[in-house]
């Protein structure tokens, strides 16, 4: 599936969600990445008990912890060819989804992060087309690596019926 019908795919499933290998943009940091592989999304709950966030299942989950947040995972190279994870918000992954149906699924997308907590603000624009080797090197590397769904991820276009959200995003 890749990209290309993520962000329709996506809908079902609300906002929000929680931010080595994972991409991690602090207040006034910017990074250029080409996606690749397919979306997924990834839906947990705040466990008081345990202190941290635990998988949805959709289940009795929600009967325990109330509304799922959902958050993205998404395969990336940054400029230097680094693979990387990306977990992101309900919002920045409308805002990356859309640059790339403007711009082609091929493009480098550069996002800035300016502000910090629930007053976080991203930009989102394409900067280039990414070559044939450069898809291809990251196809690669997301091919030799575990798959997204070790880390509580379904891909977008063979995602379930959505358990019930809770509607507020979360900024990484």
């Amino acid at each position: 599936m890749g990209w290309k019908g993520a962000r329709e795919a996506a809908k079902q499933y609300g906002g929000g969600g929680s931010g080595g290998m994972f991409v991690k943009l602090k207040d006034g940091d910017r990074i250029t990445v080409l996606f690749g592989g397919t979306p997924h999304i990834c839906r947990k709950h705040w466990d008081e008990g345990e202190g941290r966030s635990v998988h949805c299942d959709g289940g009795e989950c929600c009967d325990k912890h109330g509304p799922a947040r959902s958050s993205y995972l998404s395969y990336c190279h940054d400029d230097k060819g680094n693979l990387m994870v990306w977990e992101m918000s309900h919002t920045l992954f409308e805002m990356i989804s859309e640059e790339l149906e403007d711009e082609g699924f091929d493009s480098f997308v550069q996002v800035k992060r300016k502000g910090e907590r629930k007053n976080t603000r991203y930009s989102v624009t394409a900067r280039g087309t990414a070559d044939k080797r450069q898809i291809k090197g990251l196809a690669a590397d997301i091919e030799e690596s575990e798959p997204l769904t070790t880390l509580g991820g379904k891909p977008l276009g063979n995602a379930p019926g959505a358990a019930p959200l809770d509607d507020e995003d979360v900024p990484f």
